[in-house]
């Protein structure tokens, strides 16, 4: 499944840039750590530290060829596959996603820009109630601890949900840097249960490159 996620990734990038103006895309690569939210009593036990990770994106400048370009201040489209540890590998695993998003300007200027970024799309995750220790027909642990089941996730692939905001700071020709602060979610919808969902507030920090500067 994993493997099958990052061809996906590869195919999806190579339509992207193909779709998108050529001469103005970026590559970027951030490290992630933040806060998995304890929303229910399940949470409170499995979670035993912060999220960590990784992110590798593709983006393309748009140049307002389509009308929603220019009302959005020309966003940038991008592609991102992220890797996700969720501090308890026993119980609640790691997520694997790849998702498309949309960098809307909200301030730019020749220092720096402050942008929305939203995004939607697919997610494995290594570990979820099915997989996970429990006592068979609960959502208790393994050894009858009350509430220690994954009832997180019922299930492996689910939506991966993201929305923040972006500050990107150019340091030298093609080169900037990059935070974002976001809220992530994995869920499945309830389509398989039980299934709570997961909720993150991520911070990144990384660096952008754009092989065509001009």
């Amino acid at each position: 499944m994993k493997k099958m996620i990052a061809l996906c990734f590869v195919q999806f990038c190579i339509f992207f840039l193909h779709s998108q103006t050529y001469d103005n895309y970026s590559i970027k690569a951030e490290y992630l750590q933040g806060i998995i939210m304890k929303h229910n009593k399940h949470l409170e036990n499995l979670v035993k530290g912060p999220s960590q990770g990784v992110s590798l994106s593709v983006e393309a400048q748009t140049a307002g060829e389509k009308p929603w370009h220019q009302y959005l201040n020309f966003p940038r489209i991008g592609a991102s596959f992220t890797y996700i540890a969720l501090s308890n590998p026993e119980s609640l695993g790691n997520i694997f996603a790849l998702y498309p998003y949309m960098q809307i300007p909200i301030i730019r200027t020749d220092f720096f820009s402050i942008n929305m970024r939203p995004g939607a799309g697919l997610s494995y995750i290594t570990k979820y109630y099915g997989n996970a220790p429990h006592l068979e027909g609960t959502l208790n642990g393994a050894n009858g601890e009350a509430n220690a089941a994954n009832a997180a996730i019922g299930s492996a692939l689910n939506v991966f949900l993201a929305f923040g905001g972006n500050l990107e700071v150019p340091i030298t020709q093609g080169f900037s840097l990059t935070a974002d602060y976001a809220w992530n979610h994995v869920s499945n919808g309830s389509v398989v249960q039980p299934n709570s969902g997961i909720n993150m507030m991520n911070a990144y920090v990384g660096l952008k490159y754009s092989p065509n500067y001009k």
